[in-house]
């Protein structure tokens, strides 16, 4: 028995033929072949029998709804594959776009970070600049040099013809307190007198920090801010959160006497006290004052005019300026 598609290929059966004899000289054979659909889904079966030379064969056609929907299942399998590739590349370009959109407000958050520690900076320049007026006054010798960079008016003229330094200081102070951008200026100023006359500045503060040590740290609330931008390794130091805010600042404290330029530090420790906690300035001229005469003026911002010493008993005047 021998099984043929329509275009005469031989097709390969599932196992040998079986054979059933129905009488003395009648045969049943009986064969498994698998076809795959065709044109015609025509297929012939061939049946010889060699020794008597006979052979007979029989067409056989095997309707479209028998085959399995070959040609569906691939359609539906092509569009599931499109779809799949379609939600991928979707979900690529979704997430595409949200990258982008965090990495703009990444760089807008950065830019405001940068912005407020710009300003924030200023705020303290400037409050370094107003509070030591009267010490900066005596002590700075370069007004000329830094009122030429500062004053693009006509009162530089004025500064240039004053006849001593401490007139030519007060006036480049009334240009400073004059006009727009005032805490630009002044910050400006503070930075020049960090280049040319570096101790005019960070004296005043390292003596503040050393003469009020203990007060400070009774009274400063604020302290891991305050570390943090001093000395960040301390700030991480699990001990130092497990700490009060006293032994926080007697911490602060060492950690400024170890610092390679511990008056520097010291200094910008000064400037950062200004902002958090403006009480515990205003506070220190009631307690340090024995026969001194003690100002206290509320005005728009903060800002503290200190006497030289504020341990004796000469003038000392406080303005709290609330933010």
């Amino acid at each position: 028995m021998v099984w043929l598609d329509s275009s005469g290929t031989i097709l390969p059966a599932d196992g040998p033929p079986e054979r059933y004899r129905v009488s003395e000289d009648l045969y049943t054979v009986r064969q498994h072949v698998t076809v795959d659909q065709t044109d015609t889904n025509t297929f012939t079966c061939i049946v010889q029998q060699p020794e008597i030379n006979h052979k007979k064969e029989t067409e056989i056609h095997v309707p479209d709804l028998k085959f399995p929907k070959s040609q569906l299942i691939f359609g539906l399998l092509t569009a599931a594959v499109v779809v799949v590739l379609l939600a991928v590349g979707l979900y690529k370009w979704r997430k595409r776009i949200e990258e982008k959109k965090l990495r703009k407000r990444l760089k807008n958050l950065e830019q405001h970070v940068k912005d407020f520690k710009l300003a924030r900076d200023e705020r303290r320049d400037a409050r370094v600049v107003d509070m030591n007026r009267f010490h900066l006054i005596q002590t700075v010798t370069t007004v000329i040099p830094i009122a030429f960079y500062l004053i693009r008016s006509k009162k530089y003229s004025e500064i240039h013809a004053a006849r001593t330094r401490q007139d030519q200081i007060k006036l480049l102070y009334e240009a400073l307190d004059s006009g727009s951008r005032k805490l630009k200026k002044k910050s400006d100023f503070y930075r020049i007198l960090l280049d040319l006359e570096p101790d005019a500045v960070i004296s005043c503060g390292a003596k503040f920090v050393d003469d009020h040590k203990y007060y400070l740290i009774q009274k400063v609330t604020l302290v891991k801010p305050i570390i943090y931008e001093l000395f960040y390794e301390l700030y991480c130091n699990p001990r130092t959160s497990k700490m009060n805010t006293q032994d926080q600042m007697r911490q602060l404290y060492q950690a400024l006497e170890e610092a390679e330029d511990t008056r520097r530090f010291k200094s910008d420790f000064y400037r950062i006290l200004l902002h958090p906690d403006p009480r515990i300035l205003r506070d220190l001229g009631k307690n340090l004052s024995t026969s001194g005469y003690i100002s206290l003026e509320y005005k728009p911002y903060l800002v503290y005019h200190l006497g030289k010493n504020l341990s004796t008993s000469s003038y000392i005047s406080l303005e709290y300026k609330p933010v």
